[in-house]
């Protein structure tokens, strides 16, 4: 009915006609209605959680400011370890950027020899160890049996290479502890020339998944003064790396080198090598390090590819790429670094030198590089001798986010309780 028109001369007829025009003004056609949201399903609207922000990185590599002096927050508890690590040392500059994890290049040179003739030793994977080594086709199969062959073949007074085959050894964790004072004993691919890039199918493996035990090898030679040279060899699946020490134990400063601990190996090197998929995460038991140094001097840790260097669970901060305990006059650098539970880098006891040009993506718990030490105070309550702060220890690399994500800080020092320098 259209309300324009005149109304019903008849007064019934006039009331119906009103009502109808009520109910047209006031309640229009339905098609025409649009619902309103009811103030619970607002409040329900708004209560959903917006999207985190994401981090993003640049692509670029953009050279930061050194960071400012850390806070140090003191840890109850000291790292347990087996034979290891600590420190102080100043804080250097960090660049940020991502990082492909690409292999590291450029190895560091020969270690030199010294007078007189070199012993070699031949490996070959799944050699018997009855063979007498000295040839590669009376290759050997182990490191134990190598030890033996170089010491009977005059090696304790020569230099001695250990030259390795091709192929993948599945070995349990060695330890070698033959030394030639005043020479140099190497481990590296059978085919390795000074100067030449190796193909990857003559890069020798070691693969230690499902073998248990701890280090890949562990050289143990307590003032030997040899120098070790370890090279362009990949490893993988074991707890631990290499260890190379001129022993150590739990004393304090580097005073207790000469009755302690014998005097520190002369520049040790690791270089051009992989190590992956170290730690508890892929093996039976906690890791600690991926390439690991105690009482050294001048040793270099040049050019290494360091990934998925992981512990599991609780014990995950525990694991490092490189760990250097008691050892000055570092050389750490240009290594690739990525995916480490702990940290990167870390120093510990009186430790010095410097730790530059690095590439370090996903890795960390404090920082790319830390120190860390047990003082007295630390000492007394874990019935051992204190120890010292590092330093000075400089840094300068290529960083990237924390293993967890987030940015990853260059340097800090986890642990420095009062008193900690007393006594050193």
């Amino acid at each position: 009915m259209d309300p324009t028109r005149p109304l019903p001369r008849n007064p019934i007829t006039a009331v119906l006609a009103l009502g109808l025009i009520a109910v047209m003004l006031f309640f229009p056609d339905p098609a025409t209605v649009v619902a309103e949201a009811s103030p619970e399903q607002d409040a329900g609207q708004e209560t959903t959680e917006a999207p985190a922000p994401q981090v993003v990185v640049p692509d670029d590599v953009t050279q930061l400011a050194p960071d400012p002096p850390v806070t140090v927050v003191p840890a109850p508890t000291p790292e347990p370890v087996p034979a290891t690590s600590t420190a102080t040392g100043t804080t250097g500059g960090s660049v940020s950027g991502t990082s492909s994890a690409p292999r590291s290049t450029g190895v560091a040179s020969e270690s030199p020899a010294g007078p007189g003739p070199t012993v070699t030793v031949f490996m070959a994977p799944g050699a018997a160890d009855s063979g007498d080594g000295l040839s590669p086709g009376t290759a050997v199969g182990s490191f134990a049996r190598a030890q033996q062959v170089a010491k009977s073949a005059g090696g304790a007074g020569a230099n001695i290479d250990v030259r390795i085959a091709a192929g993948t050894y599945r070995l349990t964790p060695s330890t070698w502890s033959l030394a030639s004072p005043g020479h140099r004993i190497r481990f590296l691919p059978q085919d390795y020339v000074e100067g030449q890039a190796l193909p990857v199918a003559q890069v020798p493996v070691f693969d230690g998944s499902g073998l248990g035990g701890t280090y890949w090898l562990d050289i143990l030679a307590p003032g030997a003064e040899t120098t070790y040279d370890v090279r362009s060899l990949t490893v993988t699946g074991y707890s631990n790396g290499l260890r190379i020490s001129g022993g150590y134990s739990y004393k304090g400063g580097p005073a207790e080198r000469a009755s302690g601990e014998g005097r520190p190996l002369p520049r040790p090197t690791v270089t051009g090598m992989t190590f992956e998929r170290i730690g508890s995460a892929h093996s039976a038991k906690t890791g600690y390090a991926a390439i690991h140094v105690q009482n050294t001097d001048g040793a270099r840790v040049v050019a290494n590819t360091l990934h998925r260097i992981e512990n599991s669970g609780a014990q995950a901060g525990l694991v490092h790429g490189i760990y250097a305990v008691l050892s000055t006059g570092l050389d750490v650098r240009g290594n690739t670094i990525s995916k480490v539970s702990g940290d990167a880098v870390r120093t510990r006891n009186a430790s010095s030198g410097s730790v530059t040009g690095n590439t370090i993506e996903a890795s960390g718990v404090h920082a790319a590089v830390s120190d860390w030490f047990c003082d007295q105070a630390c000492a007394a309550k874990n019935v051992q001798s204190f120890e010292c702060p590092s330093g000075p220890v400089d840094v300068a690399n290529n960083v990237g986010t924390r293993y967890a994500g987030g940015q990853l800080k260059a340097y800090e020092v986890t642990v420095s309780p009062s008193g900690a320098s007393s006594g050193c």
